[in-house]
């Protein structure tokens, strides 16, 4: 159960957070709005008398997969440090995920007596109606692809970072395909081989560090920075 200032705090944030998800529409990449649509002709034709199915079959995939999850851990989606969040954060997190989650659900299951927040939870799945729309309308492809978008300096970036983190896995993967799958095994060497190779400085740990601890520092300010206000909401939330 929350007080009042915790729930009016909540509205201002999922209030806050959805103007922001509503407002970037156009930035939904384009294989994602071209599923959107393909789902909700498909469940349409299957589900005629459901009024609401068409909305809920595109907010399961797309706030289950990508929304949801990138609130309950953002140090995974680069909206955060590292580190996971505290135990308190978590906790914060998990309420506002609920929360979100029951909009893009269509869900009424949540108690009416608390007025001021059932009032937005209502408001904001009427407006939940139009932003599936939005993102599960036809587009043309063509005008809307811009490959010079696309920072592919920044993106390695994120992939030879992903690549260190797993790197431990990676050699351990490979020696257990030694004898047993000989193509993968040669692919994972060469990858090892190159991620070594672009490693400015080895140090005494059996991990290999492909940043510095400055450049790290750079790096991860600078993906902090290039987050939207929707990142500051859950900053906001892990600060509570």
């Amino acid at each position: 159960d929350m007080n009042d200032g915790a729930s009016d705090k909540l509205i201002h944030l999922l209030t806050e957070f959805f103007n922001e998800l509503y407002s970037s529409v156009d930035m939904c990449p384009v294989p994602l709005r071209q599923i959107f649509e393909h789902l909700q002709l498909v469940v349409c034709r299957r589900f005629r008398e459901a009024e609401d199915v068409r909305f809920t079959a595109v907010t399961a995939f797309l706030f289950l997969r990508f929304i949801n999850a990138a609130i309950l851990s953002p140090n995974l989606f680069n909206i955060l440090p590292q580190s996971p969040p505290t135990a308190k954060q978590k906790a914060n997190l998990t309420i506002f995920a609920r929360a979100v989650q029951k909009i893009a659900n269509f869900a009424e299951d949540f108690d009416p007596s608390k007025s001021k927040l059932y009032e937005c939870i209502m408001k904001q799945q009427s407006l939940m109606r139009f932003y599936v729309d939005s993102i599960g309308s036809p587009i043309d492809v063509k005008a809307d692809f811009n490959p010079v978008s696309v920072d592919l300096a920044q993106e390695m970036s994120y992939l030879v970072s992903h690549l260190e983190s797993r790197l431990e896995h990676i050699i351990s993967y490979k020696e257990e395909l030694r004898d047993k799958d000989q193509k993968t095994f040669l692919v994972c060497a060469k990858l090892i081989n190159i991620l070594e190779q672009i490693t400015p400085k080895r140090v005494s740990s059996p991990r290999v560090q492909l940043f510095s601890k400055d450049s790290r520092s750079k790096h991860l300010m600078k993906r902090r920075n290039s987050t939207g206000s929707s990142s500051m909401v859950i900053l906001s939330l892990i600060h509570i």
